[in-house]
C-alpha cells in the first residue's frame, strides 16, 4: 500500500517506540511511519491513527489511575 499523504511506494517501517504508546501501543494499532515523508497512519487501512491513540491513551490512564488508587487507598 502506497503512503496515503505522499503516494510513495517505500515500505512503512514500524516504530520500536511511541510517546504515546511505548513498545506495545504503536503495535497495537499497527501503526506505521512512511520512510519518505515521515507521517504515521494505520498500516491496514491507510487512515490516520489519531483518534485510536487517543482512545488509547484514555484507556491507559483510566487502567493506570484505576490501579494506583487501589493500591494507595486506604
Amino acid at each position: 500500500m502506497a503512503c496515503p499523504y505522499c503516494a510513495s511506494e517505500l515500505m512503512p517501517t514500524p516504530p520500536a517506540f511511541t510517546w504515546w504508546g511505548g513498545v506495545i501501543g504503536a503495535k497495537l494499532l499497527h501503526h506505521a511511519i512512511c520512510p519518505a515523508c515521515r507521517r504515521g497512519y494505520n498500516e491496514r487501512t491507510g487512515r490516520p491513527n489519531t483518534r485510536a491513540i487517543a482512545v488509547y491513551m484514555v484507556v491507559t490512564a483510566t487502567l493506570i489511575g484505576g490501579l494506583m488508587w487501589l493500591l494507595y487507598r486506604g
